[in-house]
C-alpha cells in the first residue's frame, strides 16, 4: 500500500476548470511541476505518483520570491511547497480534478518529495527554507531523534551552545576581541525551525552608544566594525565550501590542513559524526549576496576530523587572546579563536624582551606559529620565531 492509497478523503466539487499549466518548470512524460493562476493566487503544482486513471499531485500559493529561488536553485522542491497550507490533488488523465483536500504542512509531511532535491539536477542540492537562503548564516541539522514534534533537550542545547560559539568566533571583529568588547555587537536569530533543527542567524546590530563608551573602542567606526564581521562572515563561509569540496574529494590535504587549523577547529564543533546524535547537518550563507549552500554528512565530517588529527603535531598556527603571563617557566596563556587554552612556550630571553617592551600583556591579541600538541586540559605550543601582534 503506497502512502497515496491511504488518503480516502477529500472534496470532489471542484469547479474551476482543469489544470492547464501556465508554467511547466519540469516535464516528465507530462508536466511534473507547473505553476497555475486561480483568481489572485498562484499555485505550485507537483506530481507526487501516478494511479490508474490519473496523477496524485500536491499543491501551494507561492510568491515570486518563493519561485525564483526554486528556479535558480537557491530552493529545493521540497521547500518550494512546504507552506502553511498544502493541498493534496488527484487528477484524471485530462488533468480534471476529481478530489482535493487541504493539509496543514505537519498533515501532508510524508506526501512532500526528499529533502534537498532541486528543481534540475544540474544543482546538486538545494535549501528546503528560504531562511536558508537569506539568513547571513544558516544552519540545518538532521538526527533520527529530530522531528517538527521535538527532539531531546540535551541535544538541542548542545547544538545551540555549538552554534553560538561558532557565530560569535566566525563574525566578531578583531577589533572587537580585546577584553570584554565582543558584547557590543550581537547577532539576531530567528525563530528555530523544527522537523530537524533550524537556526538561521541575521545581519549583526552594533550597540553604537556602547561601542563609543567603550575605552578601548570609544574611537571604533560602527559601519567598519559592521563591514568587518561581514568580511569575516563572507570569508568563514567560503572556507566551509572548499572544505567540504576537499572532504568529499577524500579528504583534506596535509598542508591545507596545517595551514587553516585555527578555522577547521572552529567548524569542527558543528559537523555531525557517525557517534552523535547529528547525522547530516547544511550550511547556507547569504553574507555581503555571496550565496553559499552545503551538505556535509557524517563520512565527510569525519574525513575532516582525521586531517585535523594529522596535523595536530606538526607546526601550524594560532590566533588568540593573551589571557595569562607566567613568568617563572616563561610562558603564556592563549585563549584561541577556536575555544581551546593553549600553554605557549617561548625562548627565555624572548619571553623577557617582549614583556619589557610591553607588547606582551594580558589582553594582547596575537598569532603564534610553532608544534602543537593536544592535551586534556589545556594543550601546549611550542613557539618558532616572535609572535605576531594585532
Amino acid at each position: 500500500m503506497t502512502k497515496w492509497s491511504e488518503w480516502q478523503t477529500g472534496r470532489t466539487d471542484w469547479a474551476i476548470g482543469a489544470l492547464e499549466p501556465d508554467e511547466i518548470l519540469y516535464y516528465l512524460n507530462g508536466p511534473a511541476i507547473f505553476t497555475r493562476r486561480f483568481g489572485l493566487a498562484n499555485y505550485l503544482f507537483f506530481k507526487s505518483d501516478e494511479y490508474s486513471d490519473g496523477d496524485y499531485l500536491l499543491a501551494t500559493i507561492v510568491d515570486d520570491v518563493v519561485l525564483d529561488a526554486l528556479k535558480s536553485g537557491r530552493l529545493s522542491v521540497r521547500g518550494a511547497l512546504a507552506q502553511d497550507t498544502i493541498w493534496l490533488v488527484a487528477a484524471d488523465l485530462d488533468m480534471n480534478v476529481v478530489r482535493y483536500e487541504a493539509k496543514t504542512e505537519a498533515d501532508a509531511a510524508r506526501f512532500l518529495p526528499k529533502a534537498g532535491v532541486p528543481l534540475r539536477s544540474s544543482f546538486r542540492t538545494a535549501p528546503d527554507s528560504l531562511a536558508q537562503t537569506d539568513a547571513l548564516f544558516a544552519f540545518k541539522f538532521f538526527g533520527r531523534d529530530m522531528s517538527e514534534r521535538g527532539m531531546p533537550l540535551s541535544t538541542f542545547k548542545e547544538i545551540v551552545d555549538k552554534v553560538t560559539n561558532v557565530v560569535q568566533t566566525a563574525l566578531t571583529p578583531d577589533s572587537l576581541s580585546g577584553g570584554r568588547d565582543r558584547r557590543f555587537i550581537d547577532y539576531p536569530v530567528r525563530q528555530p525551525e523544527f522537523a530537524s533543527l533550524l537556526i538561521a542567524i541575521d545581519e549583526p546590530r552594533v550597540d553604537t552608544a556602547q561601542l563609543r563608551a567603550g575605552g578601548r573602542t570609544r574611537n571604533l567606526d560602527p559601519n567598519a566594525v559592521f563591514d568587518e564581521a561581514f568580511a569575516k562572515g563572507r570569508d568563514f563561509a567560503g572556507h566551509i565550501e572548499r572544505t567540504v569540496d576537499l572532504a568529499r574529494a577524500g579528504g583534506l590535504p596535509d598542508q591545507y590542513a596545517a595551514d587553516n587549523f585555527v578555522f577547521l577547529q572552529q567548524l569542527v564543533e558543528i559537523l555531525p559524526s557517525s557517534r552523535s546524535d547529528v547525522s547530516k547537518m547544511q550550511f547556507s550563507s547569504n553574507a555581503s549576496g555571496a550565496q553559499v549552500f552545503v551538505e556535509v554528512d557524517a563520512h565527510a565530517a569525519d574525513l575532516i576530523r582525521q586531517s585535523i588529527k594529522a596535523v595536530e603535531h606538526r607546526a601550524i598556527y594560532v590566533t588568540g587572546i593573551v589571557d595569562g603571563l607566567i613568568g617563572k617557566s616563561k610562558t603564556f596563556r592563549l585563549q584561541t579563536d577556536f575555544g581551546r587554552e593553549v600553554t605557549c612556550q617561548l625562548g627565555w630571553r624572548q619571553f623577557d624582551e617582549l614583556v619589557e617592551r610591553d607588547v606582551l600583556r594580558f589582553g594582547v591579541r596575537l598569532g603564534v606559529h610553532g608544534r602543537y600538541v593536544k592535551r586534556d586540559r589545556r594543550d601546549l605550543m611550542h613557539v618558532e620565531g616572535d609572535p605576531i601582534f594585532f
